[in-house]
């Protein structure tokens, strides 16, 4: 991964969604790393790790997600949703904790379609995510 002086903080382009640039604008922020690094105590191989174990969680995650939407099980879909949001939290990826609270909420409402957006918008999201980590310097 990255030094802590150097940790990415990765945003996404409104024009190609994946751009690593740092903007002064906090709402774009796709995941700030720093979360992270801080946590660990700068230490770079546990940071690649755990970034490693919240890309591969939340991918079987969004897989348990896919088959509960499919079964239109929103109970399955706001537990899994709120699994994940602290894998989420845990690495900086704090918009995409916001869309898993967002898909946990949905247990009150039962708005399936509401959830089939979220979820296809949590997979755009994780595959930016993954593309900046791989493409960061370790």
């Amino acid at each position: 991964m990255c030094g802590k002086d150097s940790v990415a903080f990765w945003r996404i382009d409104p024009m190609n969604k994946n751009a690593n640039e740092s903007s002064s604008d906090d709402a774009d922020l796709l995941i700030d790393l720093s979360v992270l690094v801080d946590a660990l105590g700068g230490d770079t191989a546990q940071v690649h790790k755990y970034v490693l174990l919240f890309l591969e969680s939340t991918k079987e995650g969004l897989a348990e997600i896919d088959v509960a939407l499919n079964l239109s099980d929103i109970e399955s879909i706001a537990v899994v949703g709120h699994r994940i949001k602290s894998a989420a939290l845990t690495v900086g990826a704090l918009r995409f904790a916001d869309l898993c609270l967002t898909l946990e909420q949905l247990r009150k409402s039962k708005d399936i379609e509401k959830a089939k957006k979220i979820i296809a918008s949590m997979h755009l999201m994780l595959a930016s995510i993954e593309e900046q980590i791989e493409a960061s310097p370790r």
